[in-house]
C-alpha cells in the first residue's frame, strides 16, 4: 500500500480575454493516506505573469505568490522530482507544507516532472 503519493496534472493551455494573455495552470499534489493530508501546489504560468498558490486540505495556506523566472526554472526542471517541487516550494514559499521525503536512489520515470508533456 502506497501511503505518499504525489501527482503533477496540467489544464490545457488557452488564451484569456480578460488577461488577454495565453495561460496555464499545473497542479502539484501530494497525498498521505496515512494520516489523511492533501497538500496542493498550482503554477499558474501567464505570457505576462506567473505566480503560485498553496493549499493543505482545502485551506488556502498562501496565495498569488509571485514567481520570477529562475524561480519557475528550479520548480519546471526535468531533472527535478514531484517531491523536490514540494521540498523547494517549502523550503522558499511555505513552512506548513511536509518535508519532502527523498530517496538516495535515483527517481523513477513516473517521480520525474515531464516537462514536455506539463507544458504542451
Amino acid at each position: 500500500m502506497q501511503v505518499n503519493k504525489y501527482k503533477c496534472e496540467s489544464e490545457k493551455s488557452r488564451y484569456s480575454n480578460i488577461g488577454q494573455q495565453w495561460e496555464k495552470a499545473v497542479w502539484f499534489t501530494h497525498e498521505d493516506d496515512k494520516h489523511l493530508m492533501q497538500e496542493k501546489i498550482m503554477v499558474f504560468l501567464g505570457s505576462r505573469f506567473s505566480f503560485m498558490t498553496i493549499y493543505k486540505n482545502g485551506k488556502c495556506l498562501k496565495s498569488t505568490i509571485k514567481l520570477g523566472s529562475n524561480q519557475i526554472a528550479e520548480i519546471m526542471d526535468s531533472s527535478t522530482t514531484i517531491a523536490d517541487v514540494f521540498e523547494y516550494c517549502r523550503e522558499h514559499f511555505c513552512r506548513d507544507l511536509v518535508p519532502a521525503k527523498r530517496s538516495a536512489k535515483p527517481a523513477k520515470a513516473d517521480d520525474q516532472l515531464d516537462m514536455f508533456g506539463v507544458l504542451a
